[in-house]
């Protein structure tokens, strides 16, 4: 595997970034010019030693050099109070480098020398850019997958496509110095190597948690960039220290954190790892949205994630913290799904299965207070009482890793999400516990009289 570091020797480090697929530009149907560059750095080149640190870019263009690292920016463009940047290559002797900006435009500064892009789009589309050694070449992403060559690099086809889901990109170079494969990250945490390139692992994937932005390949691993300036080592690299990189946990301006140089032990401050077991708010105690949930069963594991429709609460210490409750016509109301089982009397429990798919968000339908949680071999299991009609309840099956209700004695809102359905994996029971994907609901009472059919008010 060709590395940032080796490339680093050919003084271009390879970079990508990219954005939230629904971060759209408001009312711009053609790429807004940047305000006036400030004027050139009359700074020496730096030469290829370069302190451990990196470099990074927000929304509006702004570069920030951390960690010791010096990057000469006179002429870098800016989008003030704008979405525009999405992509950084800095050149590793600190002489100048490039920005992406979301429309294809490639704006060079420093002493890096101009690169005309043969990608242009009317729309928020442009995604990674790579730089290659003759610094002319390269290629841009886009945000369905494609791919696109500049100068004399070679065509490449990552043999992934996925609608508005493509975001980070980075590319393995054969040992004759050519490009002959590369990884594509999307934004849900999926890793696509095609070519030559060998599997680096990924991060923690999410579902319909739109969280990942960038990928960079360094020596012994890599590193997969995050909104709100994530840093999540993949494998083994060197780590990057953090002194001089802007605080921004809670606000979602970071479109690219560029190593220059790595060295010594990571510096975990920066990854999305569980600060303990529970569930937790984004910015609270962990990195992210304030309207995003992680359920971590692990002290620095990695969690699982939801986002929460009408925002997460935040509790006080040693109290979980929840996704905030309101029916909503989003979500599946189960208890109007037909039924494909029972109900069946069985350990003085009526057991009745309704036709939900696999993954499906699991709503309660009134405010419910939780008496148990558990995982059995049967998969996760919290348990209810309705505070509406007064029955008990419990939900079998629910996949483990969306532990979504596990503080004991808490009211949960009518309309919280708390775990996902399941039944069709080994991680829910199959085959010994269950036959296929599917909610199963347990009541004391006849299934119909807990939950009569109605559609609820939802928003």
């Amino acid at each position: 595997m060709k590395s940032v570091a080796i490339v680093c020797a050919s003084a271009v480090l390879i970079t990508l970034a990219a954005c939230s697929a629904g971060d759209a530009i408001e009312g711009s149907a053609s790429p807004p010019p940047p305000s006036a560059p400030a004027p050139a750095d009359a700074a020496p080149r730096l030469g290829p030693a370069q302190p451990s640190g990196g470099v990074l870019l927000e929304a509006d263009g702004t570069i920030v050099a951390f960690g010791g690292v010096k990057l000469d920016t006179g002429g870098a463009p800016a989008w003030p109070a704008k979405d525009i940047a999405r992509a950084l290559v800095a050149l590793a002797d600190g002489s100048g480098g490039w920005v992406l900006d979301a429309f294809g435009a490639i704006h060079a500064f420093g002493r890096a020398p101009a690169i005309a892009s043969r990608y242009a789009s009317q729309s928020d589309s442009a995604r990674a850019l790579v730089v290659l050694s003759d610094q002319q070449s390269g290629y841009v992403l886009d945000r369905d997958g494609r791919i696109h060559a500049f100068g004399a690099a070679a065509p490449l086809d990552a043999g992934w496509t996925s609608i508005g889901a493509a975001r980070g990109l980075d590319v393995h170079m054969s040992g004759a110095g050519t490009v002959d494969g590369g990884w594509v990250l999307d934004a849900f945490g999926g890793m696509h190597a095609f070519g030559a390139a060998l599997d680096i692992g990924a991060p923690p994937a999410f579902k319909d948690y739109d969280v990942w932005s960038q990928l960079h390949v360094v020596s012994g691993g890599a590193y997969a960039i995050g909104r709100f300036g994530i840093i999540q080592p993949l494998g083994d690299p060197g780590g990057i220290p953090l002194a001089g990189l802007p605080e921004t946990a809670s606000a979602d301006v970071v479109r690219d954190i560029v190593p220059i140089s790595v060295g010594g032990a990571f510096d975990m401050a920066r990854a999305l790892s569980c600060p303990g077991v529970g569930s937790y708010c984004g910015a609270d105690g962990i990195i992210g949205s304030s309207s995003v949930l992680y359920s971590c069963v692990a002290k620095g594991g990695s969690p699982a994630a939801a986002l929460c429709a009408h925002g997460c609460k935040a509790m006080p210490a040693g109290t979980p913290d929840y996704c905030v409750g309101a029916l909503s016509c989003a979500n599946e109301q189960w208890w109007n799904t037909a039924l494909t089982y029972g109900p069946v009397l069985s350990n003085g429990w009526w057991d009745t299965d309704l036709g939900v798919k696999h993954d499906t968000e699991v709503i309660v339908r009134h405010d419910s207070k939780l008496y148990k949680t558990g995982v059995y071999a049967w998969g996760y299991m919290p348990e209810f009482v309705d505070l509406v009609t007064g029955e008990s309840f419990r939900f079998v099956h629910l996949r483990p890793q969306h532990q979504l209700a596990t503080s004991v004695g808490h009211i949960y809102p009518a309309g919280t999400v708390v775990g996902y359905s399941g039944g069709d994996t080994a991680d829910t029971g199959m085959p010994t516990y269950s036959t296929g994907a599917h909610l199963c609901v347990q009541t004391l009472v006849d299934y119909r009289t807990a939950f009569p059919k109605g559609k609820d008010a939802c928003q």
